[in-house]
């Protein structure tokens, strides 16, 4: 028997590539030699030696890998004997089914770079849609030293949430995921590769519905793990608080009837005014919209022990109030406003 020959199809080696096949006889029998060609990924013995030798070498035949991140898959080793003149015509097959395992924990950068947070400003009543991204929509990463997919766990949490359940996270990308009001916790997962979960982790949002978000800035911690002990170190995002000047909210319906000789009556007195951004006020109008006798018409208000000024003008049936005053007094005030027809006989 003169050689043997032990072929790995469908890898693809380059020199130095990590995986061959080897002997584990540490000395073989004189005359024979074994090499490895990586470019061909093929063991190669040669050299006569008898039938119970090549079966001794045959099975000593390892497969290794010193790849630290194997492809996932299986491999196929197809071997060949030879006595000088023929060559086996059916080859022994050998199905190699590489088993990865998951020992390397996932790696997180909300800003393309490690352990830096990310930065973004929630804006009050913001008019495109509120919801604003919480990372780097292209900067950020999720790297996985191990290579396939894993059922990864996303946690997802506003350390400090003072508006309570009208601050809300979400997650897009068609992503399931389930979120707890009590705790601001975002949680869901997914079986997948990494760099897919890495565009799913690009669309977290933050939201808040408050009338008036509290000031303070929040900070919303990411987690990532995929395994019982292959977890992320924890990264920030941080959202600063912008806002409006909502206008104020007028609240008024009011019918009256006016009998004629009545002089001055108050029409407003179930009027309310709020303002969810100030404590005062810099002006208020009054008008007569329809008015059949408008020269004789008249609105007035008393504005005593305010900063409030007033003027009329007869012309449009116009009050005009101005000056900074706290709300309450201008809503004293205008709730006291009065309407009379100076023509107390044919009005």
């Amino acid at each position: 028997e003169r050689s043997a020959l032990g072929r790995q199809e469908y890898i693809k080696c380059i020199s130095g590539c990590g995986e061959a096949i080897r002997t584990s006889i540490k000395t073989l029998p004189v005359g024979v030699s074994a090499a490895y060609n990586y470019d061909t990924c093929t063991l190669a013995i040669s050299g006569v030696a008898t039938v119970s030798e090549y079966v001794s070498m045959l099975n000593s035949l390892t497969y290794v890998s010193d790849v630290d991140e194997p492809l996932a898959g299986t491999r196929t080793v197809e071997v060949r004997v030879s006595d000088g003149a023929f060559v086996t015509r059916d080859p022994g097959l050998v199905v190699i089914r590489m088993s990865l395992t998951n020992d390397n924990p996932p790696i997180l950068r909300l800003n393309g770079t490690l352990n830096a947070n990310y930065s973004t400003v929630f804006v009050e009543d913001d008019t495109d849609g509120g919801a604003v991204s919480i990372t780097n929509a292209s900067g950020l990463t999720l790297t996985d030293g191990d290579r396939g997919s894993f059922l990864y766990d996303v946690t997802v949490t506003i350390l400090d949430a003072p508006d309570g359940f009208k601050e809300i996270l979400a997650v897009g990308d068609g992503q399931n995921s389930s979120y707890d009001p009590s705790k601001n916790v975002l949680k869901f997962s997914a079986e997948v590769e990494a760099s897919t979960l890495q565009n799913t982790l690009r669309t977290v949002t933050y939201d808040n519905t408050a009338e008036e978000p509290d000031p303070r800035p929040r900070v919303v911690s990411f987690h990532v793990q995929d395994g019982p002990r292959q977890e992320s170190t924890t990264v920030y995002s941080i959202i600063s608080m912008s806002f409006v000047n909502d206008p104020p909210i007028l609240q008024l319906y009011s019918m009256v009837n006016y009998d004629e000789g009545d002089g001055p009556i108050a029409i407003n007195t179930g009027l309310n005014v709020t303002d969810h951004d100030n404590t005062t006020l810099t002006r208020a109008i009054a008008q007569i919209v329809s008015a059949a006798d408008l020269a004789d018409e008249r609105l007035d208000a008393n504005t005593t022990g305010t900063n409030i000024q007033k003027s009329y003008n007869v012309t449009t049936g116009t009050l005009d109030l101005w000056g900074e005053e706290l709300i309450g007094n201008y809503k004293r005030v205008l709730r006291y406003l009065t309407y009379e027809h100076l023509d107390q006989k044919d009005p």
